[in-house]
């Protein structure tokens, strides 16, 4: 016991564990307050997309583009005392469950989310083929309604017709940032009448609301080019959800 408290006073002591303490906090902080929001009474349908995006995606601000947050911890030239090989598994497995959890349901509200009215959403293809199969189901499938729906989009994105008022975004961003995106769609959704009544309530639902409306069933994992990036590595949770 004596040699055991001495080894623990020692390691207590040492630099290493304590820069290692705070090298797994600045890992993992971020991911434990989306966590926090996303369990919160918030409207956060719209923002999820975005957020796990910055965790284990590679973005662009701007024209400049941006490793996530995963993503910069698991290159090789990131020097850290954890291992690469354990920073890589932690962002595959991010990466991993989100694809599991994801639904055309969170691009949906993203793409509305006033919030980001700055981002070219359709740019990602994901995010386009999301918003499609969305508005093919709040059309109940009605091909001519559903294009009607993204052509009012465009305008929406590219800011032309009846968007092109700068208070308009004014208002997009003021309203964006404090959680009220459906408030904007309510004021301003008449120039854009095919998705405004679906974005009011994407943009008004918390992420729980849509768990509880089957969001978390079990279902075929689909694998990206993501998954192929790291195929020695396997998530056990997953894997025993897909039997």
């Amino acid at each position: 016991r004596q040699k055991q408290y001495i080894a623990l006073k020692e390691l207590v002591r040492g630099e290493n564990l304590w820069e290692l303490t705070q090298e797994v906090v600045d890992l993992l902080a971020p991911l434990i307050t989306f966590l926090k929001d996303l369990d919160s009474h918030q409207a956060m349908m719209g923002e999820v997309y975005r957020r796990c995006e910055r965790l284990t995606k590679d973005f662009k601000e701007g024209d400049e583009g941006i490793a996530g947050h995963f993503t910069k911890y698991a290159k090789e030239d990131f020097d850290r005392l954890l291992p690469l090989e354990e920073r890589q598994q932690l962002q595959y497995i991010g990466i991993k469950r989100w694809n599991y959890l994801h639904t055309p349901l969170h691009s949906f509200a993203y793409c509305v989310n006033p919030r980001f009215h700055f981002i070219d959403h359709f740019a990602d293809s994901e995010v386009r083929q999301d918003f499609h199969t969305c508005a093919m189901k709040f059309c109940e499938g009605d091909e001519d309604l559903a294009t009607e729906m993204e052509v009012e989009y465009t305008e929406y994105c590219e800011k032309e017709g009846p968007w092109s008022s700068r208070a308009v975004w004014m208002q997009a961003k003021r309203q964006g940032e404090t959680h009220q995106g459906h408030l904007f769609w309510k004021l301003y959704g008449d120039k854009a009448p095919s998705p405004r009544e679906c974005a009011v309530k994407a943009l008004t639902m918390t992420y729980h609301a849509r768990a509880t409306d089957g969001n978390n069933k079990r279902k075929k994992h689909t694998v990206t080019y993501k998954d192929e990036q790291y195929p020695e590595w396997e998530d056990p949770e997953v894997a025993d959800g897909e039997e």
